[in-house]
């Protein structure tokens, strides 16, 4: 795709390039890539990545970059402005995904009560699905899954810009996978990625309990548990073997393998591999105890 054929009037074109896909600054994509940058502080991930062609920048950053980026636009809401053309992008067949037929395994229980989108699903072997779930396209589930009552996999996550005209939904063009193995309780919510190469994921052999929030792009790894009412902020990322309390909430970070996350905990810092967080905010669960000693103490 040009970057000139897609400018808006907001944006002013400095020099033109081509890209494959939008992604964030700490884009890993193998291919020629769009982000947008309001701080100087992303220029060196900029350098360092030789994918990232095209750029929509404030304009005292347009001069800071690196021969790689051929395309060079300046506004004055980058991160918005790059969110409206990939709702743009989300009407052209060459970014989102292709259509397909959906696909249901053998041995599967679907409630007729449930609602399976007609493209874009894959379902496995063995999957249980009661009344009142919604699949919605590009979504792909593994063997042997069960879906209870009232969850909404698939669905579009929490995304929206300001404007100058209001508030803009952005547009959610990528997919959710559940892996084999995966039980999930009633009323949970499972959002799709933003951007269409990307899925949200739950990993292999993950238990959740009701209640449960999974925001866009969320990674979760192998045999977490995820107890009632946790909730994940978008991209949050869990190694394996993670335990989530009851109504934990997990920001943008990651929380390293064997962890816990104790209940009621908030989580805004990434955590170490097989540590144990405590509170609000949570913090290491032994230091969290010495302190509240201290204070009964005193």
């Amino acid at each position: 795709m040009k970057l000139s054929d897609f400018i808006i009037d907001s944006i002013e074109l400095i020099s033109d390039g081509t890209f494959e896909a939008l992604d964030l600054c700490e884009s890993t994509l193998p291919m020629n890539t769009l982000i947008f940058v309001e701080h100087e502080k992303y220029i060196p991930l900029i350098k360092a990545n030789p994918h990232i062609t095209c750029v929509i920048a404030v304009k005292e950053l347009a001069g800071k970059m690196p021969d790689s980026v051929l395309g060079i636009c300046v506004s004055s809401s980058p991160k918005v402005d790059f969110f409206l053309l990939h709702n743009r992008l989300c009407s052209e067949a060459g970014y989102t995904r292709a259509r397909t037929r959906t696909r249901i395994g053998a041995d599967c229980q679907i409630s007729p009560m449930a609602h399976i989108a007609k493209e874009n699903v894959v379902i496995g072997n063995n999957v249980y699905i009661e009344e009142f779930v919604s699949v919605k396209e590009n979504t792909r589930i593994g063997d042997n899954v069960s879906i209870r009552s009232g969850c909404m996999i698939g669905t579009d996550g929490f995304e929206f810009k300001k404007t100058v005209s209001g508030t803009v939904f952005i547009k959610h063009a990528g997919g959710t996978v559940i892996e084999d193995n995966v039980h999930i309780l009633n009323n949970c919510c499972v959002c799709k990625a933003v951007f269409p190469w990307d899925d949200t994921v739950v990993g292999e052999s993950t238990v959740i309990d009701n209640l449960v929030h999974v925001a866009h792009s969320c990674k979760v790894g192998k045999r977490n548990i995820l107890t009632a009412g946790v909730i994940f902020s978008g991209s949050a990322v869990t190694g394996d073997d993670v335990y989530i309390g009851p109504n934990a909430v997990i920001a943008k970070v990651e929380m390293g393998v064997a962890s816990r996350a104790s209940i009621g905990s908030v989580v805004t810092k990434g955590v170490n591999p097989g540590s144990v967080v405590s509170g609000n905010f949570a913090i290491e669960h032994s230091k969290l105890l010495r302190h509240v000693k201290e204070l009964a103490n005193s």
